[in-house]
């Protein structure tokens, strides 16, 4: 009787070890994709932040300077220069000519 509590204990033991690598292993996966699709919606945002204010300095170069120094979402961050657009948002950068 007390061997096979002994043979449970081990295949209980076992059975652990080889499960606690496997769970880090899934949540470090975990948390890498979830990272990137962090990434991937910001890089989205700034590009719809980025072209929509192409669109709009080609139309009228003074309204897309007012508009972006009152960009409403404090995230973001528009530099307008001569002929680009660039907007960073957390890791991304995204930059648009609009000559």
């Amino acid at each position: 009787m007390n061997n096979q509590k002994g043979y449970v204990l081990i295949v209980v033991l076992v059975l652990m070890l080889a499960a606690v690598p496997a769970a880090i292993t899934l949540l470090h996966n975990a948390r890498s994709d979830l990272a990137s699709a962090l990434d991937d919606y910001h890089y989205t945002r700034a590009k719809y932040v980025a072209h929509s204010l192409a669109e709009l300095a080609k139309q009228n170069p003074d309204l897309a300077l007012q508009v972006a120094d009152n960009w409403p979402d404090s995230e973001v961050t528009i530099e307008i220069d001569a002929s680009t657009i660039t907007v960073r948002l957390d890791r991304v950068i995204v930059s648009v000519d609009y000559d």
